[in-house]
């Protein structure tokens, strides 16, 4: 056991006058030299940034209590533009990212009408149809799945949204109704929203194809605006689907010259 303690202690002694008498031509190696330097790493994925812009349409309608038959209606014009960053979750999981974005989208629903009675819904205003325009902000956690040159992502997030404009029609409906507000409207729209995405990486470029579901907290309108005793709620729920073209701004994979040359600095000289 001594044996082996002097031996290493000879040997770290050894190591520490050899680089301190080493000589300045191995001291100051060149970048050309370095680049030369093998790195035997696996390769990795690196942390990385993306924008993208994104067109869909949005199948829309709405959960009510009192419930009503209702048939979903579909608006073209979904555009979204978003920010996506990956990095590693708590340093471990290395596939997780967040995605910030600006929306211009559609909420809406159409009551259905009842072959049986005879009778189409209608709101006390008289409307039985409705879309409206929306401004969107989603904020989303996500997690992707890489098998090169395909991509699976999961989103699952939050957003706060405006309802900029209305479009009411009705057989009952008063004109002066169709695209204005009610006093007991509410306009501010928030709640939860997550789907699924699928991408063809053409580094630096990416084609995603996907379908969110947003589902709204906040009521289009005040619950007791019709009775103080009985209350209404009326909650947007929208399906989007969705294509767009994402552009890396960062390396997406491997390692960038100057993370290749700081390594070799690290194998020449150590830590």
């Amino acid at each position: 056991m001594k044996r082996i303690f002097i031996l290493t202690l000879f040997f770290l002694i050894c190591s520490q006058a050899y680089a301190q008498h080493m000589p300045d031509s191995l001291m100051s190696l060149s970048d050309e030299y370095l680049d030369t330097v093998v790195v035997f790493k696996q390769k990795e994925i690196n942390d990385y940034s993306m924008i993208g812009f994104s067109y869909g349409a949005v199948m829309s309608r709405m959960i009510i209590t009192p419930y009503q038959h209702q048939e979903n209606i579909i608006n073209p014009g979904h555009y979204a533009v978003t920010f996506t960053h990956y990095s590693k979750m708590f340093d471990y999981l290395p596939y997780f990212g967040f995605q910030l974005g600006v929306a211009y989208s559609w909420e809406g629903m159409q009551f259905k009408y009842n072959k049986e009675s005879g009778y189409l819904p209608y709101w006390d205003d008289g409307t039985s149809y409705m879309k409206m325009r929306i401004i969107e902000v989603p904020f989303h956690a996500q997690i992707h799945f890489d098998a090169p040159p395909f991509k699976a992502m999961v989103n699952a997030g939050i957003y706060g949204a405006y309802r900029m404009d209305i479009d009411r029609r009705g057989d009952y409906l008063d004109d002066e109704f169709r695209h204005t507000f009610h006093d007991y409207e509410i306009r501010w729209d928030y709640g939860l929203e997550g789907g699924l995405t699928f991408a063809y990486m053409l580094d630096p470029v990416e084609i995603h194809l996907g379908a969110l579901v947003r589902y709204s907290w906040g009521s289009l309108f005040q619950p007791d605006y019709h009775s103080e005793y009985y209350y209404r709620y009326c909650y947007p729920f929208d399906i989007m689907f969705t294509a767009g073209v994402h552009f890396q701004i960062t390396k997406r994979s491997g390692k960038t010259t100057k993370a290749l040359k700081k390594e070799a600095k690290t194998i020449v000289y150590g830590e």
